[in-house]
């Protein structure tokens, strides 16, 4: 009977050691305004597999979010055909080969958005259309990574005007009627007797 327990535990750490995973980083990006970027990157993790062709399909809320670039990591020897590379309005797919294959983790590459609405974007991988091929031309993916991103409304002003908080440590000045700001004029220094 003790055999029996033991096989289990013996399976589980193999398993694990050979999980191929995709992920984006950082899964939770800092919250952003209304037209600044988001730099995210995507993490290979081979496991102890040797993998050869990474295949990276990803789709995002193309209402909140503008594709702007993508930068292959430095290594990779990007595939550039007709279903491998592709960026549309909402999707992203990329595919690199790794000369030699690699085993652990890996930096695939870079990617920036633009946040145009207020929202939460969620950059999602898909599991389905991703791919992480051994030697052998065998999917070994077996686990995606997400990643949200809070966009928030970019200020706005009040009645049309700029509102800006005075400097620490000064006062607001008060310009006087019918002056610019910071002049003073002949009739504001005369007094009435």
């Amino acid at each position: 009977m003790k055999e029996l327990i033991l096989l289990p535990l013996l399976l589980f750490p193999f398993f694990l050691a050979h999980a191929a995973t995709l992920r984006l980083a950082p899964s939770a990006a800092p919250a952003v305004a209304v037209g600044e970027e988001i730099r995210m990157t995507m993490l290979v993790d081979a496991g102890e597999e040797k993998m050869v062709t990474i295949k990276v399909a990803l789709a995002y809320p193309a209402a909140l979010l503008e594709f702007v670039s993508f930068t292959q990591a430095s290594g990779w020897f990007p595939l550039v055909a007709p279903g491998y590379d592709a960026v549309e309005a909402g999707s992203v797919v990329k595919t690199a080969g790794f000369p030699g294959g690699f085993m652990g983790s890996k930096e695939f590459g870079t990617m920036v958005f633009r946040a145009q609405a207020a929202g939460e974007a969620v950059v999602s991988l898909s599991s389905d259309s991703s791919i992480m091929f051994n030697a052998q031309g065998v999917n070994k993916l077996t686990e995606v990574g997400n990643a949200a991103i809070s966009v928030a409304a970019p200020a706005e002003a009040v009645g049309g005007a700029d509102i800006h908080a005075p400097p620490i440590g000064k006062p607001p000045s008060e310009p006087t009627m019918g002056a610019p700001q910071g002049e003073v004029t002949e009739a504001a220094t005369t007094s009435t007797q």
